[in-house]
């Protein structure tokens, strides 16, 4: 979870909202990856206004070996963060 959390949390601060796809090991063997892509709303036609914000949904997975068990484990989160365009 801290790692997971860890991730998230950097998102936008560390790493820039934008499309993108990033992967690491974290100590302890436990892999993650995040993935950055933009929320997308409907333009009603003929609206050329760009927006103040822009929305990017990040996705955060870690996957690690259980030693007890053998088996593979995984978390997965997804929020949505908000970026000023202008």
């Amino acid at each position: 979870m801290l790692v997971l959390s860890q991730r998230l949390a950097s998102s936008g601060v560390e790493t820039p909202l934008e499309t993108s796809a990033t992967s690491g090991t974290a100590p302890g063997g436990i892999t993650w990856q995040t993935r950055i892509v933009p929320y997308t709303t409907p333009t009603p036609a003929g609206d050329a206004r760009l927006p103040a914000y822009q929305g990017y949904w990040v996705t955060v997975s870690v996957r690690w070996q259980n030693v007890r068990f053998g088996a593979e484990q995984s978390l997965q989160a997804t929020t949505l963060k908000i970026k000023k365009t202008s």
